[in-house]
């Protein structure tokens, strides 16, 4: 049992104090041996009392525990990492038992959104990466159910996006995440001028088709049809996304500009402003990189984008 008196800890075995419960934790598990030790019967003590081992075997001995533990180590990596690829496979089919048909390929979902005023209005007001973020809540309070993008509170800090003409999770393990649309096949061509031996008897060798399904989709796919599918989005999905809205308000901005040239011309305090604002559009106080790592764990963070399943 661990006690706190003021600031210090004490070890409620031999009353030793220490200001670091870390430091109390390490001296307890000798501290509490060597006490059920003096507690046990005397003649039994004596009894289990063996030859000290020298030194060169307690250094054989921490070495065998040193390759025990890291096996341990990596088999628990493994358990962990085993267990993470079997959630996202299971979220993928949960997703994609959904009826997607009233869902938006994503990223016709975010080019549909035409910017206005009011979105230049929260850029100039605080920053380029708030009005991406503000833009973004406004879509999906809009679409709500049918959002093309989503979160789970699973802590694997993934999104997950709908996309049309892709193939389904299934393949998702074979391609890895390779753009939707293109995945593997089984290649069984055969020398030109001969017969097409059977698939047995020739090595398969993987190659690249676009637009189409895997062969044997039915086991690869797991019933899905190709259309509109989930997957996981990397960066670079995620990226174009926040690339495309920092480029449509910056032309929205640059017409905005225009319009009010009179009154950014108009004194110093005003062309004093309008640097201000120009700083504020194009975000270069802020790297696209950080920028897309934000709204990214805005995206997971903020509720707003959490599945239901409905």
């Amino acid at each position: 049992m661990l006690t706190q008196n003021a600031l210090n800890y004490e070890c409620n075995f031999c009353l030793r104090k220490y200001k670091i419960k870390k430091n109390l934790t390490m001296h307890k598990v000798s501290c509490e041996f060597i006490n059920k030790m003096k507690n046990h019967n005397h003649d039994e003590f004596f009894d289990s009392i063996e030859t000290i081992p020298s030194q060169r075997e307690l250094y054989s001995l921490i070495k065998i525990l040193a390759l025990k533990c890291d096996v341990l180590e990596n088999e628990v990596k493994l358990m962990k990492n085993t267990v993470q690829i079997r959630q996202k496979k299971q979220i993928i089919e949960l997703l994609n038992q959904k009826n997607n048909e009233n869902i938006s390929d994503f990223i016709e979902w975010y080019k549909s959104y035409s910017i206005n005023d009011e979105d230049l209005k929260i850029v100039l007001d605080y920053d380029l990466t708030r009005g991406i973020e503000d833009i973004l809540k406004k879509m999906v309070e809009i679409t709500k159910h049918n959002s093309p993008i989503c979160s789970f509170k699973d802590k694997s800090n993934q999104i997950y996006i709908c996309r049309r003409g892709g193939v389904a999770d299934g393949a998702e393990t074979l391609n890895s995440g390779n753009e939707v649309g293109r995945v593997y096949k089984f290649d069984f061509n055969s020398i030109e001028g001969e017969p097409e031996p059977e698939p047995d008897s020739v090595p398969l060798k993987k190659i690249w088709r676009r637009s189409g399904i895997a062969d044997n989709s039915e086991a690869i796919n797991s019933g899905n049809e190709v259309g509109r599918v989930w997957k996981i989005a990397n960066n670079e999905e995620i990226e174009k996304m926040v690339n495309y809205f920092s480029n449509q308000l910056l032309k929205y901005f640059v017409k905005w500009q225009k319009e009010k040239i009179s009154f950014f011309t108009a004194n110093e305090k005003n062309k004093d402003l309008e640097i201000v604002y120009m700083s504020k559009i194009t975000g270069n106080k802020t790297t696209n990189e950080k920028r897309t790592s934000e709204i990214k764990k805005w995206i997971i963070c903020s509720g707003l984008f959490l599945f239901h399943n409905e």
